[in-house]
Formats: C-alpha cells, structure tokens, sequence
C-alpha cells in the first residue's frame, strides 16, 4: 500500500491505477493485478485528477 501511495504522490494526483501499476512495475519491477490497485486506491479513497 505504500507503494501505491508514493506513485500517487510523486505523480501530484494525476495517476489512476493503470498509471500506478506501470510505475510500480518499472520502479520496483513487482508485478501486481490492476484489480488489486484498483480496489487499494479505492479504499485509501485516492482518485486521479480528471484534465
């Protein structure tokens, strides 16, 4: 969960759980079901900012 959370944080709020997921993978190169950041994001109540 950590990990989710500083993606968002570096992206100032712009990523969405594609983006996170793409972040976490080239970051840390851990593999995680976008299901998995979905439902976490949801839960922290951590939403991309919509242009």
């Amino acid at each position: 969960m950590n990990l989710i959370v500083k993606a968002y944080e570096v992206s100032n709020g712009t990523y969405g759980y594609p983006r996170v997921k793409a972040y976490i993978l080239r970051e840390y190169g851990w593999r995680i079901n976008h299901k998995c950041i979905y439902r976490l994001m949801k839960q922290m109540n951590l939403q991309a900012k919509i242009r």
